[in-house]
């Protein structure tokens, strides 16, 4: 993830928020990073994306699809905010 960042330059995409209302139909994005250190990053837009996201995305997705069933079982047996 770190190596992602870094390539990406995604420091470079905090505050990114765009919306091109030109596209009746599209797509969106939403990326979230909290660091360990309490810094936290946010971007997201609507049919408008960042530099090189494309390229990121898929990335991403080749790093956590093999992992995705665990990620969503772990995220399901986690206790709600309010019980």
């Amino acid at each position: 993830l770190n190596e992602l960042y870094r390539t990406y330059r995604l420091y470079r995409w905090d505050g990114y928020s765009r919306y091109n209302s030109r596209i009746c139909d599209g797509n969106g994005f939403s990326l979230s990073i909290k660091f360990r250190d309490g810094r936290s990053l946010y971007a997201n837009g609507m049919n408008a994306f960042p530099v090189r996201y494309r390229e990121f995305s898929e990335e991403m997705s080749a790093l956590l699809d093999p992992i995705k069933e665990e990620l969503f079982d772990k995220a399901e047996q986690k206790p709600e905010a309010s019980e």
